[in-house]
Protein backbone atom coordinates (compact mmCIF):
# COMPACT_ATOMS: atom_id res chain seq x y z
CA UNK A 1 0.00 0.00 0.00
CA UNK A 2 2.72 2.62 0.75
CA UNK A 3 4.35 1.82 -2.61
CA UNK A 4 1.09 2.41 -4.48
CA UNK A 5 0.49 5.60 -2.50
CA UNK A 6 4.00 6.77 -3.37
CA UNK A 7 3.19 6.17 -7.04
CA UNK A 8 0.02 8.26 -6.78
CA UNK A 9 1.70 11.19 -5.03
CA UNK A 10 4.61 11.02 -7.47
CA UNK A 11 2.11 11.09 -10.34
CA UNK A 12 0.52 14.24 -8.90
CA UNK A 13 3.92 15.93 -9.06
CA UNK A 14 5.65 14.52 -12.12
CA UNK A 15 2.75 13.86 -14.48
CA UNK A 16 -0.29 15.85 -13.39
CA UNK A 17 1.91 18.86 -12.46
CA UNK A 18 -0.37 19.70 -9.52
CA UNK A 19 2.66 20.76 -7.53
CA UNK A 20 5.81 22.36 -8.87
CA UNK A 21 9.32 22.51 -7.33
CA UNK A 22 9.24 24.47 -4.11
CA UNK A 23 5.51 23.94 -3.51
CA UNK A 24 4.35 22.60 -0.18
CA UNK A 25 2.26 19.45 -0.58
CA UNK A 26 -0.94 18.84 1.41
CA UNK A 27 -0.74 17.50 4.97
CA UNK A 28 -0.73 13.79 5.80
CA UNK A 29 -4.35 14.13 6.86
CA UNK A 30 -5.40 15.76 3.58
CA UNK A 31 -3.53 13.26 1.43
CA UNK A 32 -4.85 10.33 3.44
CA UNK A 33 -8.41 11.61 2.96
CA UNK A 34 -7.95 12.21 -0.78
CA UNK A 35 -6.25 8.86 -1.46
CA UNK A 36 -8.40 6.80 0.88
CA UNK A 37 -5.52 5.46 2.96
CA UNK A 38 -4.25 5.84 6.52
CA UNK A 39 -1.95 8.64 7.64
CA UNK A 40 0.69 6.00 8.41
CA UNK A 41 0.55 4.82 4.80
CA UNK A 42 0.99 8.40 3.59
CA UNK A 43 3.90 8.87 5.99
CA UNK A 44 5.68 5.78 4.61
CA UNK A 45 4.99 6.88 1.04
CA UNK A 46 6.43 10.33 1.74
CA UNK A 47 9.59 8.73 3.17
CA UNK A 48 9.98 6.84 -0.09
CA UNK A 49 9.57 10.01 -2.15
CA UNK A 50 12.08 11.85 0.03
CA UNK A 51 14.53 9.00 -0.58
CA UNK A 52 14.01 9.44 -4.30
CA UNK A 53 14.60 13.21 -4.14
CA UNK A 54 11.04 13.98 -5.18
CA UNK A 55 10.16 15.55 -1.83
CA UNK A 56 12.05 17.08 1.07
CA UNK A 57 11.12 18.17 4.59
CA UNK A 58 11.54 21.54 6.23
CA UNK A 59 11.42 20.75 9.93
CA UNK A 60 8.52 22.47 11.61
CA UNK A 61 7.21 23.82 8.31
CA UNK A 62 6.08 20.98 6.06
CA UNK A 63 6.94 18.77 3.10
CA UNK A 64 7.90 20.33 -0.22
CA UNK A 65 8.54 19.32 -3.82
CA UNK A 66 12.24 19.05 -4.50
CA UNK A 67 14.00 21.01 -7.20
CA UNK A 68 16.03 17.86 -7.89
CA UNK A 69 13.21 15.48 -8.78
CA UNK A 70 14.07 15.56 -12.48
CA UNK A 71 17.32 13.83 -11.58
CA UNK A 72 15.67 11.39 -9.21
CA UNK A 73 16.91 7.83 -9.12
CA UNK A 74 13.28 6.74 -9.19
CA UNK A 75 13.69 5.31 -12.74
CA UNK A 76 15.59 2.42 -11.15
CA UNK A 77 12.29 1.43 -9.54
CA UNK A 78 13.90 0.97 -6.15
CA UNK A 79 10.80 1.63 -4.10
CA UNK A 80 8.48 -0.78 -5.87
CA UNK A 81 9.10 -3.80 -3.67
CA UNK A 82 6.79 -6.64 -2.67
CA UNK A 83 6.69 -6.53 1.11
CA UNK A 84 8.55 -5.10 4.09
CA UNK A 85 10.44 -8.38 4.59
CA UNK A 86 11.42 -8.51 0.93
CA UNK A 87 12.17 -4.80 1.08
CA UNK A 88 14.69 -5.24 3.91
CA UNK A 89 16.36 -8.29 2.37
CA UNK A 90 16.60 -6.75 -1.10
CA UNK A 91 18.02 -3.52 0.29
CA UNK A 92 20.78 -5.22 2.24
CA UNK A 93 21.63 -7.48 -0.68
CA UNK A 94 21.84 -4.43 -2.92
CA UNK A 95 24.14 -2.72 -0.45
CA UNK A 96 26.33 -5.82 -0.32
CA UNK A 97 26.88 -5.45 -4.05
CA UNK A 98 27.36 -1.67 -4.06
CA UNK A 99 29.19 -0.69 -0.88
CA UNK A 100 32.33 -2.86 -1.20
CA UNK A 101 32.90 -1.15 -4.56
CA UNK A 102 32.12 2.27 -3.07
CA UNK A 103 34.79 1.91 -0.39
CA UNK A 104 37.31 0.74 -2.99
CA UNK A 105 36.74 3.98 -4.89
CA UNK A 106 36.87 5.94 -1.66
CA UNK A 107 40.27 4.42 -0.92
CA UNK A 108 41.50 5.82 -4.25
CA UNK A 109 39.79 9.21 -4.12
CA UNK A 110 39.05 10.27 -0.54
CA UNK A 111 40.42 13.66 0.45
CA UNK A 112 41.60 14.58 3.94
CA UNK A 113 38.27 16.32 4.42
CA UNK A 114 36.40 13.15 3.42
CA UNK A 115 38.39 11.06 5.89
CA UNK A 116 37.78 13.58 8.67
CA UNK A 117 34.05 13.45 7.88
CA UNK A 118 34.01 9.63 7.98
CA UNK A 119 35.85 9.57 11.30
CA UNK A 120 33.48 12.14 12.75
CA UNK A 121 30.49 10.03 11.71
CA UNK A 122 32.08 6.90 13.20
CA UNK A 123 32.75 8.77 16.45
CA UNK A 124 29.14 9.98 16.51
CA UNK A 125 27.97 6.36 16.30
CA UNK A 126 30.28 5.42 19.15
CA UNK A 127 29.07 8.30 21.29
CA UNK A 128 25.42 7.39 20.72
CA UNK A 129 26.02 3.82 21.83
CA UNK A 130 28.02 4.85 24.89
CA UNK A 131 25.13 7.10 25.88
CA UNK A 132 22.66 4.24 25.46
CA UNK A 133 21.02 5.66 22.36
CA UNK A 134 20.11 4.25 18.96
CA UNK A 135 22.64 4.75 16.18
CA UNK A 136 20.22 4.44 13.28
CA UNK A 137 20.68 8.08 12.19
CA UNK A 138 24.41 8.26 12.86
CA UNK A 139 24.98 4.93 11.10
CA UNK A 140 23.18 6.26 8.04
CA UNK A 141 25.39 9.37 8.08
CA UNK A 142 28.47 7.17 8.25
CA UNK A 143 27.53 5.10 5.21
CA UNK A 144 26.55 8.18 3.23
CA UNK A 145 29.94 9.72 4.05
CA UNK A 146 31.60 6.69 2.46
CA UNK A 147 29.52 7.10 -0.70
CA UNK A 148 30.36 10.79 -0.82
CA UNK A 149 34.08 9.96 -0.58
CA UNK A 150 33.80 7.79 -3.71
CA UNK A 151 33.36 11.03 -5.69
CA UNK A 152 30.94 9.24 -7.99
CA UNK A 153 27.69 11.20 -8.20
CA UNK A 154 25.55 8.28 -9.39
CA UNK A 155 26.79 5.92 -6.68
CA UNK A 156 26.26 8.64 -4.09
CA UNK A 157 22.65 9.25 -5.15
CA UNK A 158 21.94 5.54 -5.50
CA UNK A 159 23.39 4.79 -2.09
CA UNK A 160 21.43 7.63 -0.51
CA UNK A 161 18.22 6.12 -1.86
CA UNK A 162 19.00 2.54 -0.89
CA UNK A 163 20.05 3.65 2.56
CA UNK A 164 16.77 5.46 3.21
CA UNK A 165 14.96 2.36 2.00
CA UNK A 166 16.24 0.31 4.94
CA UNK A 167 15.21 2.67 7.73
CA UNK A 168 12.96 -0.02 9.23
CA UNK A 169 15.69 -2.65 9.11
CA UNK A 170 18.21 -0.30 10.72
CA UNK A 171 15.79 0.28 13.59
CA UNK A 172 15.34 -3.48 13.90
CA UNK A 173 19.09 -3.87 14.17
CA UNK A 174 19.78 -1.23 16.78
CA UNK A 175 16.67 -0.53 18.81
CA UNK A 176 17.20 -3.40 21.26
CA UNK A 177 20.85 -2.54 21.80
CA UNK A 178 22.47 -5.94 21.21
CA UNK A 179 25.89 -5.14 22.70
CA UNK A 180 27.81 -7.82 20.82
CA UNK A 181 26.33 -6.71 17.52
CA UNK A 182 26.76 -3.01 18.28
CA UNK A 183 30.41 -3.44 19.28
CA UNK A 184 31.05 -5.30 16.04
CA UNK A 185 29.44 -2.52 14.03
CA UNK A 186 31.70 0.08 15.62
CA UNK A 187 34.84 -1.97 15.02
CA UNK A 188 33.86 -2.36 11.36
CA UNK A 189 33.29 1.39 10.97
CA UNK A 190 36.73 2.34 12.22
CA UNK A 191 38.39 -0.51 10.29
CA UNK A 192 36.83 0.65 7.02
CA UNK A 193 38.06 4.20 7.59
CA UNK A 194 41.52 2.95 8.52
CA UNK A 195 41.87 1.03 5.25
CA UNK A 196 40.52 3.97 3.22
CA UNK A 197 43.01 6.28 4.91
CA UNK A 198 45.78 3.82 3.97
CA UNK A 199 44.49 3.73 0.37
CA UNK A 200 43.85 -0.01 0.77
CA UNK A 201 40.71 -0.54 -1.26
CA UNK A 202 40.82 -4.33 -1.02
CA UNK A 203 41.02 -4.23 2.77
CA UNK A 204 38.18 -1.71 2.99
CA UNK A 205 36.06 -3.82 0.64
CA UNK A 206 36.60 -7.01 2.67
CA UNK A 207 35.62 -5.28 5.92
CA UNK A 208 32.53 -3.75 4.31
CA UNK A 209 31.37 -7.09 2.95
CA UNK A 210 31.85 -8.64 6.39
CA UNK A 211 29.98 -5.70 7.94
CA UNK A 212 26.93 -6.20 5.72
CA UNK A 213 27.01 -9.99 6.07
CA UNK A 214 26.96 -9.47 9.82
CA UNK A 215 23.77 -7.42 9.50
CA UNK A 216 22.11 -9.94 7.18
CA UNK A 217 22.90 -12.83 9.50
CA UNK A 218 21.64 -10.92 12.50
CA UNK A 219 18.35 -10.09 10.78
CA UNK A 220 17.97 -13.67 9.55
CA UNK A 221 18.14 -14.97 13.11
CA UNK A 222 15.71 -12.41 14.60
Amino acid sequence: MPEETARKISNMILNEKRFKPGDRIPSEYELAHELGVSRLTVREAVKTLIANNILYIKRGVGTFVSNENKDSVNPYGIYFTKSKKEHIKDSFETRRIIEPEIVMLAAERATEEDIADMLKCAENCKECLLNGGSIDDTDREFHISLAKASHNAILYRLMTTVDYEIEDSRQALYIKGNKSFDDGVLVDHFEVVKFIKESDGVGASIVMRHHLNRALEYLKNK
